[in-house]
């Protein structure tokens, strides 16, 4: 089996969570997860082509703004 290779060899490796921060961590997570279900249930979601067509122009290196989805919470 191959080694594998760390892009960022130079950074300290890095230090593992505490018990505190994994459950603040899956705290946050939870809450992020909670609020896209209630964006979707809204209907506040992107269409599919729209997201399609969105990167089909970055990939060929427009700049563009990131699409957003009607009535988001975000773009208030």
């Amino acid at each position: 089996m191959a080694a594998t290779t760390n892009p960022l060899a130079d950074d300290p490796a890095p230090r593992a969570e505490t018990e505190a921060e994994r459950v603040a961590r899956l705290a946050r997570e939870r809450a992020l997860l909670d609020e896209a279900r209630e964006d979707v249930r809204a209907g506040r979601v992107i269409a599919d082509e729209d997201v399609d067509a969105w990167l089909d122009r970055l990939t060929r290196g427009e700049p563009l703004p990131m699409p957003e989805a009607p009535s988001s919470p975000r773009s208030e």
